[in-house]
């Protein structure tokens, strides 16, 4: 398998040695892989990036499918406070490539969700890792907090409703109507 040393996690892999049956690749990336993950996507830190996958041609060769499971721990920084918080992301990983647009066009004209192209093949081969990569990305929680940490805000709004009684909008409606 190829590496591409511009993509921070690559890891290429030519269609032709997929065979008929198929293959199946264990991936995972090194430490310095994942420093430069963590970078590029903004967060404190990814470890333990691996990927079980299985690849298999459709169409004559002319699809390919890529399925199996992701997983890492990553640390994000809490968006309340600042410090970190650790999450075990474990993600389903269902991508297909199509070796020309004509296929893309006539799959997306049947509007078959599951037959959904993803992205075209670049030659005869598709980079898993970048793949893997935008995966794992997408899983990433958006605004990680820390159990247990409140916003200011939610506690002074916990604070008036506790202290308001749920029907004194109705009683203020009530007044309205007696004149």
């Amino acid at each position: 398998m190829v590496k591409n040393e511009k993509i921070e996690f690559s890891r290429i892999q030519s269609i032709e040695e997929i065979g008929r049956d198929g293959i199946f690749l264990k991936l995972s990336a090194d430490e310095y892989e994942s420093a430069a993950l963590a970078e590029r996507f903004d967060i404190m830190s990814i470890t333990g990036l691996k990927a079980e996958l299985h690849l298999r041609s459709e169409r004559g060769g002319d699809i390919i499918a890529v399925s199996g499971m992701l997983e890492a721990l990553v640390e994000q920084e809490c968006v309340v406070s600042l410090e970190p918080v650790s999450s075990k992301i474990s993600s389903k990983v269902e991508e297909r490539f199509a070796n020309n647009t004509e296929i893309a066009d006539d799959i997306f004209v049947s509007m078959d969700e599951s037959e959904a192209i993803d992205d075209l093949l670049v030659g005869n081969e598709v980079d898993l890792g970048e793949m893997l990569a935008q995966c794992l990305y997408l899983a990433l929680d958006p605004y990680p907090r820390k159990d247990g940490v409140i916003i200011k805000e939610e506690l002074e709004s916990v604070a008036k409703d506790v202290g308001s009684n749920p029907f004194s909008v109705l009683e203020k409606l009530n007044a309205k109507e007696k004149f």
